[in-house]
């Protein structure tokens, strides 16, 4: 295929503006991953302390009662089983916050931590 001067000109031209542009957004890309890094150290810990709250939290609770769950020992029928299916920590959060259908809502009883850790436990459940 041949190009015209005009349209090989211009290719050239986007080209020169383009090579820079994307040698900034690689290297800045390229530094954020640097400056993440690797995860902390002690959060391991953190994590399995969250855990850890979101299972006390959910017999606290007596989540067990209408959801089954069988590491926190739930076995109840009226909910449905967070033993199946793979939902967001944030649609559990809203549901957990907010309620739905018969599930009342437990914003004004547990506060955000709380609703937090309880969403991270049931969506990332070792059992599962």
């Amino acid at each position: 295929m041949i190009l015209s001067n005009k349209r090989a000109n211009s290719l050239a031209g986007s080209a020169m503006v383009m090579a820079p542009l994307l040698m900034i957004f690689a290297a800045a890309g390229h530094s954020e991953a640097q400056a993440a890094g690797p995860a902390p150290k002690g959060s391991e810990p953190a994590a399995a302390k969250t855990m850890q709250q979101g299972r006390q939290l959910f017999q606290d609770w007596s989540c067990g009662a209408c959801h089954v769950l069988h590491d926190a020992g739930g076995h109840g029928q009226a909910g449905p089983s967070l033993d199946q299916g793979h939902r967001s920590i944030q649609y559990i959060a809203g549901r957990i916050a907010n309620g739905g259908g018969p599930m009342p809502p437990f914003a004004g009883s547990l506060n955000d931590d709380e609703i937090e850790a309880l969403a991270i436990y049931i969506a990332q459940e070792p059992g599962r």
